[in-house]
């Protein structure tokens, strides 16, 4: 009897561990830094980072570095800030995200900044 709930025990956690695992690996695509592409001369940039456990950073310019959350919902990445407000940003092709900046339901594409990822490392 030991034998079958040890073998019981042991199908739960590889269950487990594969959906934890596959919950990872659908952030793995958009995991990465991005760097705000600027609409006008001499606009600041803008730096983001997606890490791959769902933690991120944005930093602007010479502002303090802020921290988040971020999730894949329904193909868009939701960017949860420590005082509960949401952004959510597009992947747009394989290295750029546009980012809603609105905060309307229906956003107006002027409040949009685009980001493109930059190479590893950078």
């Amino acid at each position: 009897m030991k034998a079958g709930k040890l073998i019981l025990t042991a199908c739960l956690v590889l269950i487990l561990g594969g959906v934890l695992a596959l919950g990872c690996q659908s952030q793995q695509p958009f995991a990465g830094k991005y760097k705000s592409v600027p609409k006008a001369p001499g606009e600041p940039s803008i730096i983001l980072e997606l890490e791959s456990d769902g933690k991120g950073n944005w930093k602007a310019g010479d502002q303090p570095k802020v921290t988040f959350r971020w999730e894949i919902k329904k193909d868009r990445i939701w960017i949860h800030g420590e005082g509960g407000g949401v952004l959510i940003g597009t992947p747009v092709g394989k290295d750029e995200l546009s980012l809603d900046m609105s905060g309307d339901i229906r956003p107006e594409w002027g409040k949009h900044i685009q980001f493109k990822r930059m190479p590893a490392g950078g």
